[in-house]
């Protein structure tokens, strides 16, 4: 039997756990520098170098949209982020944004590329459409009967390179007329 006594100060038990909390999040803080510490990769590369090895990893994937950083991060020896300090948690946070940046960049240019080509790969079509234009009937060029002959052939372009076309086969056909 306990007996008023005996019983702790609220206060005093109170503060106990307080400093239990504080001295437990000292040993997983010290815990966690052992791991920075014995982690070779973070230890030994600076941010450009890490941020040059997962772009390296990462830029062969054909869809640059749906990139799992975790997982190149592991091939280089880095498992899980949160066994770390804070401090190298906002170093990795700040390596994967300069990474993202560099295949967002990568993703547009592949898209500039794609357009490229198939603006020019369209080109091709140039005699084709002026020769279904005289089947029809028609003067020139209009956008809807460019949609339609694009249809009829199932080819899809982007909007843009449909105007490309549509201008370059105009241009083409009024360069004939000015011929004759």
């Amino acid at each position: 039997y306990q007996t008023e006594e005996n019983l702790l100060d609220p206060e005093l038990e109170h503060r106990q756990w307080e400093i239990f909390d504080i001295v437990w999040f000292k040993i997983i803080e010290l815990e966690k520098e052992l791991v920075l510490k014995r982690n070779k990769v973070l230890n030994s590369k600076s941010d450009e170098e890490l941020v040059a090895i997962l772009f390296n990893k990462v830029k062969n994937q054909a869809d640059l949209s749906s990139i799992n950083l975790n997982t190149y991060w592991s091939e280089i020896g880095v498992e899980n982020i949160f066994d770390f300090p804070q401090a190298t948690y906002y170093r990795w946070e700040k390596i994967n944004n300069m990474v993202w940046q560099k295949a967002k960049e990568l993703k547009k240019q592949r898209r500039h590329e794609e357009i490229e080509k198939e603006r020019n790969d369209s080109y091709k079509f140039i005699d084709d459409i002026i020769e279904w234009v005289k089947e029809k009937g028609l003067k020139k060029l209009s956008k809807i009967n460019l949609k339609l002959y694009l249809s009829e052939k199932k080819i899809d372009l982007a909007p843009v390179n449909r105007q490309a076309l549509y201008l370059e086969v105009n241009k083409e056909i009024e360069s004939k007329k000015e011929k004759k």
